[in-house]
């Protein structure tokens, strides 16, 4: 492949939205692991910088129907929001600052633009659309 084909590429893929994950407990925290150590941080206050820099290792690419041309936008700003009003002193780290968090709940599932996303160190992250009735 040329260099000009590998360009052509890499500008075919589109847009992607990196998310940082973490499970959330209804206290107020949420938890991680992290190369076999177990985190948990308020999401009242400002982490430390060891568990920041762990938390900003859980980066994860959201699929590509969350970041299309046609709802990028919507995705960008529902997460936005999400960690505006729950989340924000978590952005006055370094670390963590303009990052998206996404929390999952206690069933490893979190919700973005219409669809639910699962995710398990075996099989990664999966989405499903959300049914309206």
């Amino acid at each position: 492949m040329s260099d000009s084909e590998a360009s052509a590429a890499v500008r075919d893929t589109g847009n992607s939205v990196e998310i940082l994950l973490a499970g959330c407990r209804q206290s107020g925290e949420i938890h991680w692991k992290d190369n076999g150590k177990s985190y948990t941080i308020t999401t009242s206050a400002r982490p430390d910088d060891e568990s920041a820099k762990s938390l900003a290792r859980q980066s994860i690419r959201l699929p590509n129907i969350l970041s299309s041309r046609w709802n990028i936008e919507e995705t960008v700003r529902e997460l936005e929001v999400l960690n505006i009003k729950e989340l924000a002193p978590l952005q006055d780290s370094p670390w963590l600052h303009g990052s998206l968090i996404l929390p999952l709940n206690e069933n490893g599932e979190g919700f973005v633009n219409g669809y639910i996303l699962r995710y398990s160190p075996e099989k990664g992250l999966e989405y499903e659309r959300i049914q309206n009735e």
